[in-house]
């Protein structure tokens, strides 16, 4: 299955896959590129690719089923892993989370959508090590949509547009400062599914 596709600067196209891991396509000349991150003779939720993103500098950020968050650098090198014992207040944060989704923001914070464990922002995460990053965590507490995020974009004005698997289309507002979160679900806003 395809769950993810990114296409990079030089025009190649990154496509995450169920349980095989990344594979590239070279849009120019054809090359076929395939990549488990863990070499495993069984596939593993490891290698299911759900998320797929470039940074500013070209590096591939992969986000997996099994909970880590893998970046290659551009010869597509292992160059950093998030690894799932990050803690805030005490609390495993990536401890079995499911990644969806992985966008770099206007300020190169990495946001995580999940299902189950809710939304991460990883802050300045491009200039600073793992141990020293900052991590903001919204969930169920400001909004129950935030349970289970699959989909997140930021607009033209900072803003988030959250993609749920219950309860529609949320609208996360000044995530930094004083966060506000807005819901749009299908039987107030007459959406196709609440799905999203």
């Amino acid at each position: 299955f395809i769950l993810d596709l990114c296409e990079d600067n030089s025009k190649n196209l990154w496509i995450g896959t169920m349980v095989g891991g990344i594979s590239k396509i070279d849009l120019s000349t054809d090359p076929f590129f395939w990549k488990q991150p863990v070499r495993n003779p069984v596939n593993t939720y490891v290698n299911t690719i759900r998320a797929a993103v470039m940074d500013k500098n070209g590096n591939l950020w992969l986000g997996s089923k099994g909970g880590k968050i893998y970046c290659y650098d551009k010869e597509k090198v292992l160059c950093r892993t998030i690894p799932d014992d990050l803690s805030l207040s005490g609390r495993k944060l990536m401890d079995n989370i499911n990644v969806y989704c992985l966008i770099f923001d206007d300020s190169d914070n990495l946001w995580v959508a999940t299902k189950g464990k809710g939304l991460f922002a990883l802050k300045d995460i491009l200039d600073t090590p793992v141990q020293d990053m900052e991590i903001v965590h919204f969930d169920v507490h400001l909004s129950r949509m935030l349970d289970e995020v699959f989909s997140i974009i930021q607009d033209d004005h900072g803003q988030f547009w959250i993609g749920s698997h219950i309860s529609g289309v949320g609208l996360l507002r000044d995530p930094f400062t004083n966060p506000t979160f807005e819901s749009f679900s299908k039987e107030k806003y007459n959406l196709a599914s609440d799905q999203i």
